[in-house]
């Protein structure tokens, strides 16, 4: 890729015009406004072949576009790099491919846009038809959708996603111009749509692909909607897809991974893209790759692609998106993605994974413990890392490296998480009480006589300030992995003598106690 000398930066267009012709073809002549997101800043990642675009203001979701054309008036050459991210950070694999492209990012508040209308069923525009509508500004209920057509009237979509809507021509509305309403507003009229011809009933759809039954498409689409009972859930996927019969099940996936569905069904799409991965072979893969591939799928089937690719063969295709989770805002993604990055874990991507080793958050802390204790060569190339990292991180940063090594039976930090856990005295944040009360119970289930020191401390916080809200669950690490025997109750006279009780019952014992790894609690001896 070439990058252009001003990079683009305008962060959604108030309108565009297009005239759709009888052959779905369409000209685009656009209105650009200045930009709400003005902070769009562009970058080459050499190493990973990828574009990074950057900005710091503007409302999530975002909508990132790219085009060769400097004003996006070709939409045949314009692409959606993402949809729906919540992130303000975009990678675009991009990178030396010899052509020159143009970057247009748009938020939530983005009025309605218009960037292309094209017809699903080929040349020529009938009663019946459905039209896509390509642009930004719309919504994903389709009940506060409306394709206005002036003069005539409004039909609500069939079909609708923050960046496209599906909606069927009829015959009123039909050679009568094109209009979005949304909540963020509405956008200029947009066209004609000018009819070649009525018919008394709509025409049906077209299939996917050529080969395809829409009847054994629609009852895979049904069965797989079913619950199942009593079998991991990709199984029962599998042993309600393969009761069907013989065929060829995997341009039917396909089908359903790139399908526009309703929001109550679009958990299909993630299905499918299951059922594909977990078939574990090279066909799979390959399809995989051609699905992440695909800027037109929905965001979240294409991150599950990568997560298939990463997960079950180790494929590295899915890398740019794997990193942008790493930086999600959301807890989940980042462990996941963590999960992700560990089955394609080389040295030159093991920098990404280790600001997670320090996360905020105690589940994300966890869930790196626990790869470093299960993955050898994820624990091989990252723990040295972690070891030398914790000499220049602050106090509160090497404690949290240090709780991720003890998760991996590794010792070399736990100076470190004894000064946090037993030295904290205040102020008593409910924040910080939350994560020792995690980080407690998570080394007594190990079997660190640690988690027991903290769970007592915790008790003699309680009776100082006679905060509670880590008080039952830090009685409850006690009485599930040790032989004290006391639970909480309601009533606080009650709760304070269980609390004096266990730290008395913990300095009679803790010289006397050992962890029983057959039934992974501390036992007196």
């Amino acid at each position: 890729m070439r990058p252009p000398s001003v990079p683009w930066n305008a962060a959604c267009l108030a309108w565009v015009a297009v005239l759709l012709t009888a052959n779905a073809s369409a000209e685009l002549l656009p209105a650009i406004p200045p930009p709400d997101v003005r902070t769009l800043r562009m970058s080459a990642d050499h190493r990973n072949g990828v574009i990074v675009l950057n900005w710091t203001d503007g409302t999530a979701p975002f909508s990132v576009a790219r085009s060769e054309s400097a004003d996006f008036s070709a939409p045949t050459r314009l692409t959606y790099v993402t949809r729906n991210d919540r992130m303000s950070t975009v990678w675009d694999a991009v990178l030396d491919d010899g052509e020159t492209y143009y970057y247009l990012v748009s938020d939530r508040n983005a009025a309605p846009t218009v960037y292309s209308i094209a017809a699903t069923e080929g040349p020529g525009i009938h009663d019946g038809d459905t039209l896509v509508i390509d642009g930004v500004g719309f919504d994903d209920d389709c009940s506060r959708i409306a394709v206005y057509f002036p003069g005539g009237t409004s039909i609500t979509p069939i079909s609708c996603s923050r960046t496209r809507i599906e909606a069927q021509v009829r015959a009123e509305t039909a050679s009568r111009s094109i209009a979005v309403v949304s909540p963020t507003g509405g956008s200029r009229p947009a066209g004609q749509v000018k009819a070649t011809g009525t018919r008394s009933h709509p025409k049906e759809a077209k299939p996917p692909q050529a080969t395809l039954d829409l009847s054994l498409l629609a009852r895979i689409e049904h069965e797989l909607s079913l619950p199942s009972c009593g079998m991991d859930e990709l199984d029962a996927d599998q042993s309600q897809l393969d009761a069907l019969g013989h065929f060829d099940q995997m341009p039917y996936l396909v089908a359903m991974a790139t399908k526009h569905y309703s929001n109550d069904q679009s958990f299909l799409n993630v299905t499918a893209v299951g059922l594909v991965g977990n078939k574990g072979s090279p066909r799979a893969r390959d399809v995989l790759r051609a699905l992440y591939r695909d800027p037109d799928i929905p965001e979240g089937t294409r991150s599950h692609a990568a997560t298939w690719l990463a997960a079950k063969f180790h494929d590295p295709t899915g890398l740019p998106t794997i990193k942008l989770r790493l930086m999600s805002k959301d807890t989940q993604a980042r462990a996941d993605a963590l999960g992700d990055l560990s089955h394609v874990l080389n040295d030159d991507n093991v920098g990404l994974v280790l600001p997670l080793a320090a996360d905020r958050d105690e589940y994300v802390l966890e869930r790196f413990g626990i790869l470093c204790d299960s993955i050898p060569e994820f624990r091989a190339r990252v723990v040295p890392h972690l070891k030398n990292s914790m000499a220049n991180a602050s106090s509160r940063d090497a404690a949290r490296i240090g709780f991720v090594l003890l998760l991996a039976g590794d010792s070399a930090g736990i100076s470190q998480v004894r000064d946090f856990l037993l030295h904290y005295t205040g102020p008593t944040s409910s924040s910080d009480l939350y994560q020792i009360t995690r980080w407690s119970r998570a080394l007594t289930e190990r079997g660190y006589t640690l988690g027991l020191d903290a769970a007592a401390h915790l008790l003699e916080i309680y009776l100082r300030t006679q905060r509670d809200g880590w008080f039952r669950f830090t009685v409850h690490t006690f009485s599930d992995y040790t032989s004290f025997g006391l639970r909480t109750s309601n009533s606080d006279t009650l709760n304070a003598n269980t609390a004096r009780l266990a730290i008395e019952w913990w300095g009679r014992n803790r010289e006397r106690i050992f962890f029983d790894t057959t039934t992974k609690r501390f036992r007196i001896r």
